[in-house]
């Protein structure tokens, strides 16, 4: 196999490597087994690309594939081709976070490399990645799904791919439904000795550049989804089947259930008590509990004993008690972050819970977000892809829509000035999604911190603010927003300049410069064009009104400039008013949308920079 390692540093002048080709081969028998082989080359094209290929890893699960490095060679720029002795490779525990799953990785550790050298490997996995269920030595690769496959290839990489070929070979019985987004490809199927022969090829594909607050990569980067499934429908159903055995309560679930709903005047404070007890105590951890890791979820009563699990145990035990309280209830697969697309093939990360209401409709809560939030569904978790599992199976649909004014950060401050110092009277309050990030900061700290904590933000308004008078919700009270009151002294705020001339920020504009949720908006557009969609954490509403008291007798010279803008993904408005020696602010900036198309981005930038501009711009008045 002949390299012309010069002809791609010419052709990629800034890369430090080229992936020469990326050939997959998934085999795919009656049963569902499917055995992947993978064999690339990667060109060395500079030094500092080395030491990302010095050691090679292949994850697996042993309990549901096994996996071998097959072969490992490096042809040097001289032309000596050096095979790596597969004895030296290791097979070692992947790292654990807080899921402990029994994962594993082979790892090859490669012979020193060279610019010019071009390393070649192939590996081999028979089996499935998610553990799903135990069985038989052989039962053990069969998927969940018995006589179904899937997958999803992501065709591009953090370096640039000369040529990337995935092949399906299948009976011919087991023909796949498949959809190539975000680019295009060549595709052809063939039937050849009673297999089908599906081959999904493109050149060229550039390196994948990072970019700030862009949309999940699955969303946006090239990719192939296909799937044996019909519809979303026979997901469902399976998922119910597999899952439901696995609600069923003992006495002390019934016993402790019926506790926490003692006194609870309407289904919605059941519902909030029995997602909030299980959100506070029940630990996110991944422990090997036996049978049924991936999505099939532990008994509720494990999971209420052991007070841990991950999500899909924690979504079960709610299931669990919620029908205890009352309330139809399931289980729920969804993708939180990315996209679901409409080919039904396995995307799913998450597991959450539903109430099927009177109207056959569907509520959705997450017990796994629920620890220090006020929210029983997250705002993080709108319009995302969810597939309840029901006995008669439901299609793809999306999660609700969270508007702006439910994940609101309102502030109103009043302002004396006296001389260069300002005397600020601070009011906020927030819900839903700024709500729960301010919590999650109070509720990990010593009181004494939280204040610390609170001055640090204050510092937003002025460096060295001094806070006089301070007080705030409870932070593990989730049956109100959160609201903090605060009496600020700033010294020398105002700048006072020769012939009587005086300059000030005004307050909440110099907060908003800088807090957090606000600056991520003013970050996201430093950039003259996006090569990607925008995402962030949710939609919000800053909603404020500030008035500044200036000394009598004072004369404004300059202000902020009056606009009202909007788009389809964004809308602001803001205005300052003069009475005498008063300065009224007020504005409402309100992202739309938490998702969307790069090809908004030059009318949402228009909006956020008039709100940075307005932010930004300074009182000058006379004295």
């Amino acid at each position: 196999m002949n390299f012309d390692v010069e002809k791609l540093k010419s052709k990629y002048p800034d890369a430090g490597a080229v992936r020469v080709f990326n050939s997959i081969t998934n085999t795919a028998q009656e049963n569902g087994i499917t055995e992947l082989v993978t064999h690339t080359a990667v060109a060395i094209l500079k030094d500092v690309a080395i030491k990302d290929f010095s050691t090679l890893q292949f994850d697996y699960d042993p309990l549901t594939s096994d996996a071998l490095v097959s072969e490992v060679k490096i042809h040097r720029k001289n032309g000596v081709i050096d095979s790596v002795p597969l004895e030296t490779v290791t097979d070692v525990p992947a790292p654990g976070g807080i899921i402990f799953w029994g994962g594993r990785l082979k790892t090859v550790t490669v012979p020193h490399l060279d610019a010019g050298d071009v390393l070649e490997y192939k590996f081999v996995r028979k089996g499935f990645r998610i553990a799903y269920l135990s069985g038989s030595e052989e039962d053990r690769f069969i998927p969940p799904m018995p006589g179904h496959f899937y997958d999803i290839i992501m065709f591009q990489d953090t370096i640039p791919v000369e040529k990337m070929t995935y092949t399906l070979v299948c009976p011919k019985n087991k023909p796949v439904q498949y959809a190539i987004y975000n680019t295009d490809a060549n595709a052809a199927c063939l039937l050849k000795d009673e297999k089908l022969i599906y081959t999904w090829e493109k050149e060229n594909i550039p390196a994948f550049k990072d970019e700030k607050y862009m949309a999940a990569w699955p969303d946006v980067g090239p990719k192939l989804v296909y799937a044996t499934l019909l519809d979303w429908r026979e997901k469902s159903r399976w998922f119910h089947e597999v899952n439901e055995p696995q609600f069923k309560p003992d006495n002390a679930i019934i016993q402790k259930t019926n506790e926490l709903l003692q006194g609870a005047n309407s289904d919605e404070e059941k519902i909030y008590r029995l997602v909030h007890w299980i959100g506070q105590n029940v630990r996110y951890l991944g422990l090997p509990m036996g049978k049924g890791e991936g999505y099939t979820t532990h008994p509720a009563t494990m999971t209420f004993y052991e007070k841990s699990g991950v999500c899909k145990d924690k979504a079960g035990l709610l299931v669990s008690m919620l029908r205890i309280a009352g309330f139809e209830s399931y289980i729920v697969t969804t993708s939180a972050g990315a996209r679901v697309e409409p080919v039904p093939a396995d995307q799913f990360n998450h597991a959450v819970t539903c109430i099927r209401r009177p109207d056959k409709t569907f509520r959705y809560l997450d017990p796994t977000w629920a620890p220090n939030s006020r929210e029983l569904w997250s705002t993080a978790e709108q319009e995302q892809g969810v597939i309840p599992g029901v006995e008669e199976g439901v299609p793809l649909e999306l999660s609700p829509y969270s508007p702006p004014d439910e994940n609101y950060f309102r502030i109103n401050t009043t302002v004396k000035i006296s001389g260069a110092d300002a005397f600020v009277k601070f009011n906020s309050k927030t819900d839903n999604a700024p709500d729960t990030s301010l919590r999650r900061n109070l509720v990990a700290l010593a009181p004494y911190n939280k204040h610390v904590f609170l001055e640090r933000c204050m510092n937003y308004i002025f460096r060295g603010a001094e806070i006089k008078q301070m007080s705030f919700s409870d932070p593990e009270d989730f049956s109100n927003p959160s609201e903090i009151d605060m009496e600020i002294f700033c010294p020398d705020y105002v700048t006072l300049r020769n012939k009587g001339t005086a300059c000030l920020k005004p307050p909440v504009s110099a907060f908003l410069c800088r807090e957090s949720q606000m600056n991520s908006l003013f970050e996201s557009v430093s950039t003259s064009d996006r090569s990607y969609d925008l995402r962030f954490r949710s939609t919000i509403l800053f909603d404020f009104k500030e008035t500044i008291v200036l000394p009598k007798g004072a004369k404004i010279s300059l202000q902020p400039d009056d606009f009202d803008l909007s788009c389809p993904v964004a809308h602001a408005k803001m205005s300052c008013r003069t009475v005498k020696n008063k300065i009224v602010l007020s504005g409402k900036i309100a992202l739309v949308k938490r998702q969307f198309p790069k090809e908004m981005y030059k009318e949402y930038k228009k909006v956020i920079d008039a709100v940075k501009k307005f932010c930004e711009s300074y009182v000058i008045y006379e004295i």
